[in-house]
Parts: C-alpha cells; sequence; structure tokens
C-alpha cells in the first residue's frame, strides 16, 4: 500500500477522490517488466514467458535459460525479486534454487568418482567408520545419492542453529541415526537429509577435507565463473530474491489447470508422510519454505536445497558436465 500511495501521488494531487475500483486499476496498469533475448525460431518461449505473469501465474518474478550445444538459445527473466516493493528481477538477480541444489552436490561426487578418489560403490563405512551404527553399516554412497539409504528424515530431531554449524555434534547425530526402512529396499526423497549425509562424506572424502559448498567454490564456480553459491553467500544478498507464501487459491488454480500436481500435492501435504516428518527436522525455523529467506540458515550451505544461483548459471554448469570439461567422457558415459 505504501508503494502504492507513492505511485499515485505521481499522477495525482486528489488522492483522497479517488475511487477504491480506480485504485485497483491504476495498480494494474503497472507494466510487467520482461527481458533478456531467446533465438528467432524460440519467440513463442518468450509470449509463453510473459503470459505466466499476465494471466497470473507468476506473482513474482522468474528467469528461465537453455543453452544448446555451447549456444545460449533462451535466456528470460521478469517480475519482481521482491514484490512488496516493486524490486524488479535484473539480469544478476539470483535465487534460492531449492533441490536443484542436488544437482550441484551431485556433480561434485562425480568430480571425486572421475578423479578416482571414490567409487559410488563404496560403503559409507569406508570413509566413515562411525556411520555403521544401528543398521547403516551397508549403506554406500550411491545409496545416498540416490535417495534409497533409509534416511529421508532424521526421527526426533529439531537442529537448532549451534547443531547446524558444527561438525563435531552434526556427525554425532547422523551416526546415532537408525534407518527408518532397510537401506536399498525403497526409493524414498532424501528432501533435506540429503544436504546434511552427502555433506558429512564429502568432507571425509575430499583431500582438503572441504564442504560441497567450498569445494564448488574453488573447483567449480570461481574457475568457470559460475554463480552459484552454497553457503558463505552474505555478499550476495542484495541480489537474492525474496520467497513469498504461495496462496491457497493459486495452488487450486494449478492442480485445476494440471491434475498431476496433486501428486506433488499429496506428498507436501500428507501429515503423516516422510516430507512432513524431514520438515519438522528444521521446524524452528519456520512451517514453510520462506524460512529460506533467513540468511542464518542460508549460511550453514546445506547442499541439498538451500544453494543460491541463477536459471543462466544452472545451464552453464550443466552445459559444462555435457561437453567434457568437468568429468571425462569416459566417466561420464559409463555411470550414465
Amino acid at each position: 500500500m505504501i508503494q502504492l500511495f507513492f505511485d499515485l501521488m505521481n499522477h495525482t494531487n486528489t488522492i483522497e477522490m479517488t475511487s477504491p475500483d480506480e485504485l485497483q486499476k491504476m495498480k494494474q496498469k503497472r507494466v510487467i517488466p520482461i527481458h533478456g533475448t531467446t533465438d528467432n525460431i524460440f519467440s513463442e518461449v518468450r509470449d509463453s514467458f510473459r503470459r505466466n505473469f499476465t494471466e497470473g501465474w507468476e506473482k513474482a518474478g522468474a528467469a528461465f535459460c537453455v543453452i544448446h550445444k555451447g549456444k545460449v538459445i533462451v535466456d528470460l527473466w521478469g517480475g519482481y525479486a521482491d514484490r512488496e516493493c516493486y524490486k524488479e528481477w535484473k539480469e544478476d538477480t539470483i535465487s534460492t534454487i531449492f533441490s536443484c541444489t542436488k544437482s550441484v552436490t551431485a556433480i561434485c561426487f562425480a568430480i571425486l568418482v572421475d578423479r578416482g578418489e571414490l567409487e559410488y560403490s563404496d560403503k559409507v563405512t569406508k570413509y566413515w567408520p562411525e556411520f555403521g551404527q544401528n543398521g547403516k553399516q551397508d549403506i554406500t554412497v550411491e545409496m545416498v545419492l540416490s535417495h534409497t539409504a533409509g534416511l529421508p528424515y532424521f526421527p526426533g530431531v529439531k537442529f537448532t542453529e549451534e547443531e547446524l554449524i558444527d561438525n563435531n555434534k552434526m556427525s554425532y547425530i547422523i551416526e546415532n541415526l537408525k534407518p527408518v526402512y532397510t537401506p536399498g529396499s525403497r526409493t524414498a526423497y532424501h528432501a533435506l537429509t540429503f544436504g546434511w549425509l552427502t555433506d558429512q562424506i564429502f568432507r571425509r572424502v575430499d583431500s582438503a577435507h572441504r564442504t560441497v559448498g567450498q569445494f564448488f567454490k574453488e573447483e567449480i564456480a570461481t574457475k568457470h565463473y559460475i554463480d552459484i553459491h552454497i553457503g558463505e553467500c552474505s555478499n550476495e544478498e542484495n541480489r537474492l530474491a525474496r520467497l513469498f507464501k504461495c496462496s491457497p487459491t493459486l495452488v487450486s488454480r494449478e492442480v485445476a489447470y494440471d491434475r498431476s500436481i496433486l501428486k506433488l500435492a499429496r506428498y507436501f501435504y500428507n501429515p503423516r508422510g516422510y516430507f512432513a516428518a524431514a520438515r519438522r527436522n528444521l521446524s524452528l525455523y519456520g512451517t514453510d519454505f520462506t524460512m529460506f529467506n533467513n540468511s542464518d540458515l542460508r549460511a550453514v550451505g546445506q547442499p541439498a536445497v538451500n544453494g543460491i544461483g541463477s536459471a543462466r548459471a544452472m545451464a552453464q554448469l550443466h552445459q559444462l558436465v555435457l561437453d567434457g570439461t568437468l568429468l571425462s567422457k569416459e566417466t561420464f558415459e559409463v555411470r550414465n
């Protein structure tokens, strides 16, 4: 409302005489900023991107980038990085990439495999003997990366900030966990626990004992100018888009448009499901995804959900995998 007031003051000196309907019409006249480029044959993509905003599917801001065989063919951004104050989404705006962080983490592991420092079939206990307690002795690195380790949530754990930043405390908590199902017997999305597990394993395999975030920064991001960050990102806060809670109305509209979204909704809202249990591990920080607006939580560098970066950077990173820059052709083909 404050922004609306200032906008109206620039247009009229008789704000007290403007009806509520007129105010709403004036607000709706705001032109949603859309920027970027597309290859000529993909002009319809730009039109579709714009419709996400004009038709009300996207309530804040977004970015979309496609690289094909090394060429950028779509690179779009638009809307607002903070819709409450109409802070525009700019070319260098970055956002929380949530579970795309898992792909970044998996690439870091693949590099260790490519270098011969690790095998996916290795048992975690090869690098972390204490991990093998309470039925976890046969869990392999592959099980952790493929969400079959039997640890989709940590029963009874509500992490404090002190525990999240203390490597020894985190190690102790994980070592004493008991799988919630027999490892390797099924796949269950390790939405949050993927990050805590992989980071602890990675510290022990990497010769310099770096976290996933530190390794990515030193071995990939800095060398190849990839604008993705996992932890240690306080200098990037001013560029970061702010998350907002999605309204039930928009969720209902999405489901009505695409019924397949019901599967995701059932997974997310099932109070007895694994995902609900996993969210309780971070319940001290909030009850929905807006908890990742907390810069203290983001600084921890959880390599499953709270990486930050741009759509362009995500496309660039995966192009480096495909073109053989980060992984040898032999490793890429054999492992796929």
